[in-house]
């Protein structure tokens, strides 16, 4: 399991489309998923890629159709699919008679699960291939899981390199969806895009799945999802796949519930930030003491929040980062006493402490540095401003 910094997780209801127009909608989206390369079957095994195959014979004659891969036209996803429930079918029988569970090879063709007897495997086979007829995995194999997660949680509707795996086991079969959200952007190339932050979502069991429907008649299905930064390491979503596998395959002893494949998490759950600034300060004349007004976007849509904050936190602040001199070597952090107290001094240090406080959110996002844990205290732990204070700095009031 990766050890990336937990930042949310949850579960959430998904409908999937029933009106025709959507049904195909979705189902055309399938097609260009597969088309790219953008499904992979997970075991406790293997792992394989699938892809529209060019050279499937469709038709009980025999005859290749030729259609291009990004073809999406009705008879192009109809064969699709079809083409698509072959190679899965294909692989829950050679996984169900893989060494890992129990071979066959005296009844060619049968499979069989450890624990059942050969009627109890047939069925288990007709099960899953009954499950994969029905389409709900090609419903779950488009980004309409995604953007509902991402509503559900108020960020920005977008997500980047989706990727899906399907999770088959003995008596499981799942979907998980994989892809960067939030901000900042990085990379330079369009397909190359990607934030900090990975969700990873998960359906339930699908193997024993009984259609429950909405009062609208909508199929609906359970998902499960975190939210983890993004390691330096993952700058690809095939990154995230390889370090996210061991982790969606851990139930696959049928030992575990849902949600197992979720890491614990002791401390309290913050969102993560998506921007931070300075804006004001207040001075108390009689003492000359500054205290810094630091207002926090959180990356979840949460309202925007205030916290004040002495210099001596800011120090603190940096003792517990420790910055490298390879790292801000451009943002040095300010001096702690003032050549002269006026408002201009004062100014100076809030501008410098605000573009210092920036740099080391922006190094933790994207270095994937081991500074979240004294951010998350510098932000939450303290006290929390409830008062509008006007202009960047006042003199406080008695």
């Amino acid at each position: 399991m990766h050890n990336g910094s937990l930042l949310l997780q949850g579960a959430f209801e998904y409908r999937l489309p029933s009106d025709p127009e959507n049904v195909a909608e979705a189902r055309r989206d399938f097609l260009r998923t597969l088309s790219a390369g953008g499904v992979t079957v997970l075991t406790a095994s293997s792992r394989q890629e699938m892809n529209r195959r060019r050279d499937r014979r469709p038709d009980v004659e025999g005859k290749a159709v030729d259609i291009s891969p990004g073809e999406v036209t009705a008879e192009a996803v109809k064969l699709g699919v079809a083409d698509f429930r072959e190679q899965l079918l294909e692989i829950v029988e050679q996984e169900m008679n893989s060494d890992s569970l129990t071979p066959t090879a005296s009844s060619p063709g049968s499979v069989h699960v450890p624990g059942e007897t050969h009627a109890e495997a047939a069925s288990t086979f007709s099960r899953m291939r009954h499950v994969i007829d029905t389409g709900i995995l090609e419903g779950n194999l488009t980004v309409g899981p995604a953007l509902r997660f991402l509503a559900v949680v108020r960020l920005m509707p977008r997500i980047l390199q989706p990727h899906f795996g399907i999770v088959v086991g003995p008596r499981q079969l799942r979907v998980a969806t994989l892809g960067y959200v939030g901000e900042p952007l990085l990379g330079d190339r369009p397909a190359d895009k990607r934030t900090p932050f990975i969700t990873c979502m998960q359906t339930q069991n699908l193997f024993d799945f009984d259609a429950p429907a909405s009062p609208d008649g909508q199929v609906v299905v359970q998902i499960t999802y975190k939210v983890r930064r993004a390691s330096h390491t993952e700058s690809s979503i095939l990154d995230c796949l390889s370090n996210e596998a061991a982790s969606l395959v851990s139930h696959l002893d049928g030992t575990c519930c849902p949600m197992r494949f979720l890491t614990t998490n002791r401390r309290p759950h913050r969102p993560a930030v998506a921007g931070v600034s300075i804006p004001s300060a207040t001075l108390d004349g009689p003492r000359n003491l500054i205290t810094y007004h630091v207002r926090i976007v959180p990356a979840d849509g949460a309202a925007p929040r205030e916290v004040l904050r002495r210099f001596e936190d800011f120090q603190d602040l940096y003792r517990r980062v420790r910055p490298s001199a390879s790292v801000l070597v451009k943002m040095c952090f300010p001096r702690r006493r003032l050549l002269q107290v006026n408002e201009r001094q004062f100014e100076k240090r809030r501008r410098g402490l605000e573009v210092w406080l920036m740099e080391v959110v922006r190094e933790a996002q994207c270095q994937d540095r081991d500074w979240q844990v004294p951010l998350q205290d510098f932000f939450w732990n303290g006290p929390v401003n409830t008062r509008e204070t006007p202009g960047r700095f006042r003199a406080a009031h008695n």
